[in-house]
């Protein structure tokens, strides 16, 4: 369980590191996929940037079915919620 949130953890940390030298242009809906070692990752990032500030709402779902949803707020993401659809 750990490596799915180290693995979502990284992503998302990517994604505030480029939102934030980016902060113009990265208002909007952005969806990524990619191959990791427990899987296919899916990931769907709602984001807003007003002057330094960043906010929004990352959504991830992986190969096993499990789910999260992460809040967005002043450049940091915090896990919010983590199912899994064979509980």
């Amino acid at each position: 369980m750990k490596s799915l949130y180290r693995s979502f953890a990284i992503a998302a940390s990517a994604l505030l590191f480029v939102a934030a030298s980016h902060a113009a242009g990265i208002d909007g809906k952005w969806k990524t996929e990619f191959d990791s070692q427990i899987g296919q990752q899916k990931y769907t990032y709602e984001l807003n940037a007003t002057g330094e500030k960043l906010t929004g709402r990352a959504a991830g779902e992986r190969a096993d079915g499990s789910k999260s949803d992460v809040a967005i707020t002043e450049g940091k993401s915090r896990t919010t919620m983590c199912s899994s659809s064979n509980r």
